[in-house]
């Protein structure tokens, strides 16, 4: 049975948020004896690895045939493009219809995709448009994440343990983005990118086999009607209701910041790695493994340490933190120099992500989370301004100075929004 948690109701007031809370046989087990948590976590492991494998060596392969870091720019953008398109439309549909068929189509696509690359890159008909378009599908799949597979985990575990179970996650996502662009230079260097999407192909086939095996979660009643000066309306629900909560809007503001000024420079790793270091493909996979190694280190500190209270303050400190180092990385940009600027960046990183997703899960009312994370993924696109803006300054000056520009773009908003957060009051919807 679903059990409900109020918050801030008194006599005569409508009901203004409620939690659901997993099963109570659940919520009392470790995270990883929760079948539907476990399944999730594997399916983050395996789609991680494919993420980023794929997001490294098709870089190097659009390099490779442009020479312009414009255009692995673009390949960044056309995989962000479904953010800003489908993102709240998607999270929308989440919260209307069966959120495992939905996991299933998408999966069923990314495999049809899977085998066509294959095909078409061992024929040598894969073009540069060609991979544009594989790409855009991909954005797409990738949309999904957080309005369903990481909804199916913290639905299985309850909002009380949100912040561990997302820790946990946000360990395997940095992980694998170890784990992934290794790969994925070794593999591009030795079998080009019919071997990439060869990978690909099979990792997908295990991640259909375990979306098959989700349970569906239990039907939660929303309440019909709730009383306000003695008469029945019914709840307000929509995108404005959560619009008007100043602390959500501040949320997606330091999103919009993160996805602008600081996600892009992984997308040039491979720009700076061939220009300046003269990096080979195996050697850019190798540095830019490292930028998950500091993600892994903060991700595992919130898994163990965070507390519901303190999730704000980290998620801010995050792109700050990220923000600085790409400031003094600009000052001494040389291999050494860059290995560990990817650690402490990416240390930034884990603190963003490793609470992005509780802070929205635990703001937003049951009823709207699916349009919460589709306004979060809107958010989200706008990695393609940065994805534009990162192209544009890596091609009209040195690394060195385009670094700098990007992290004073960034370090100016996002301290003006740290004072804006200093005099707003979380809303009511705020646990």
């Amino acid at each position: 049975m679903i059990a409900w948690r109020v918050a801030g109701m008194k006599q005569g007031q409508r009901l203004s948020h409620v939690t659901p809370i997993a099963e109570t046989a659940d919520a009392d087990k470790p995270l990883f004896s929760v079948p539907n948590y476990r399944r999730g976590w594997l399916l983050g492991l395996l789609s991680g690895i494919v993420r980023w494998l794929e997001f490294l060596a098709l870089g190097i392969f659009a390099y490779q045939l442009t020479e312009s870091p414009p255009l692995v720019a673009l390949l960044a953008i056309v995989r962000v493009t479904p953010y800003v398109f489908l993102g709240f439309i998607v999270g929308s549909l989440t919260d209307r219809y069966d959120r495992k068929l939905l996991f299933i189509l998408c999966l069923v696509a990314m495999i049809s995709t899977s085998a066509a690359m294959i095909y078409l890159s061992y024929t040598g008909q894969a073009t540069y448009p060609i991979i544009l378009a594989a790409t855009l599908v991909t954005g797409i799949y990738w949309l999904t994440d957080m309005p369903i597979r990481r909804r199916f985990m913290v639905d299985a575990v309850g909002s009380a343990r949100i912040g561990r179970a997302m820790g946990i996650d946000s360990v395997t996502n940095y992980a694998t983005r170890g784990i992934g662009p290794l790969a994925g230079g070794v593999i591009f260097q030795w079998f080009g990118a019919t071997g990439i999407f060869s990978l690909n192909l099979v990792l997908y086939l295990i991640c259909l086999l375990l979306v098959l095996r989700l349970n569906r979660p239990a039907s939660v009643t929303k309440p019909a009607a709730a009383v306000d000066d003695g008469k029945a309306k019914p709840p307000r629900v929509g995108a404005m209701t959560l619009l008007r909560n100043p602390r959500f809007v501040i949320i997606l503001a330091i999103t919009i910041i993160y996805n602008i000024f600081c996600n892009p420079f992984a997308a040039m790793i491979p720009v700076f790695g061939s220009k300046d270091f003269g990096f080979s493909p195996a050697a850019i996979g190798t540095l830019a493994s490292f930028e998950g190694l500091g993600g892994v280190v903060g991700s595992m500190l919130i898994g163990v340490y965070i507390r519901q209270q303190q999730l704000f303050a980290v998620y801010f400190f995050g792109p700050a933190f990220y923000l600085v180092v790409l400031l003094a990385l600009s000052y001494i940009l040389e291999p050494g120099a860059t290995f560990a600027a990817l650690v402490f960046a990416s240390f930034g990183g884990g603190c963003f992500s490793g609470t992005q997703y509780a802070l929205v899960y635990t703001t937003a009312p049951p009823e709207l989370r699916g349009r919460a994370f589709g306004l979060l993924a809107l958010c989200i696109g706008c990695a393609t301004l940065g994805l534009w803006n990162a192209g544009y300054l890596f091609n009209n000056y040195d690394s060195s100075t385009a670094l700098r520009i990007m992290a004073l773009e960034g370090l100016i908003p996002i301290s003006i929004l740290g004072l804006l957060a200093m005099f707003t009051k979380p809303g009511p919807a705020q646990v």
